[in-house]
């Protein structure tokens, strides 16, 4: 073993044996009469990778949770027994032996995807669209976008032009059917006078749904 007997590195030759006779140590200090219990349940041995992830792993024969080790000794009638863990860098807690698997899996350890359970019937898709754009969402949408337009409006020469008049969900759906044509198009580097040009090269769908300079506060 290099250095501290207590240390080892994951890429020193002896690595698997050293861990083991710490176990097979561990077993005989618990079951060790004359031994002081509370010197085996402070004691620990440290394992340290030499990676740049920082992985250091800390060996204990006791958890966290008060679950400890086996004490020997005449007024001890029954005892548990050891449970050892590896400890990672960040506190992670990783048993050093497989868990029981007659068991029920914990909730904390069962993954659930996000996504619809069943299977959606054939739709059109406006109420596709629907489904991701309730309309509680596209209030809270609307709600907002006016807080921002009285903004605008608040400033001077601001409180009469058309373009900051406030929005309702009709408008909001509009723009954001046009945000969905932009990407059909292809149009995400265009500028919106580009878009709303109206010398042939626009797109003509922009200028029957709103106007530039409406387009442009709705987007701020």
């Amino acid at each position: 073993m290099y250095g501290n007997p207590n240390r080892v590195r994951f890429t020193d030759p002896n690595f698997e044996e050293t861990v083991q006779r710490w176990f097979e140590e561990c077993d005989e200090e618990f079951s060790d009469p004359d031994a002081d219990p509370e010197s085996n349940i402070t004691s620990e041995n440290t394992i340290t990778s030499d990676h740049e992830t920082g992985s250091e792993l800390s060996y204990s024969a006791s958890d966290d949770d008060g679950q400890d080790v086996t004490e020997s000794g005449e007024d001890s009638e029954t005892s548990e027994p050891v449970k050892k863990y590896f400890y990672g860098k960040n506190r992670y807690k990783w048993a050093s032996t497989e868990p029981t698997r007659n068991v029920r899996t914990p909730a904390h350890n069962i993954l659930k995807l996000p996504g619809n359970k069943n299977a959606l019937p054939n739709i059109e898709p406006v109420n596709a669209w629907r489904k991701i754009f309730s309309e509680d969402i596209l209030d809270i949408v609307v709600h907002y976008t006016n807080l921002k337009i009285q903004e605008f409006r608040s400033k001077p020469g601001n409180e009469n032009r058309a373009e900051y008049r406030e929005a309702n969900s009709v408008e909001i759906n509009g723009f954001l059917g046009l945000l969905l044509l932009t990407a059909a198009f292809k149009s995400n580097n265009e500028t919106i006078e580009s878009i709303f040009a109206t010398d042939g090269t626009g797109r003509e769908i922009f200028r029957l749904v709103m106007s530039a300079k409406r387009f442009s506060v709705l987007l701020a």
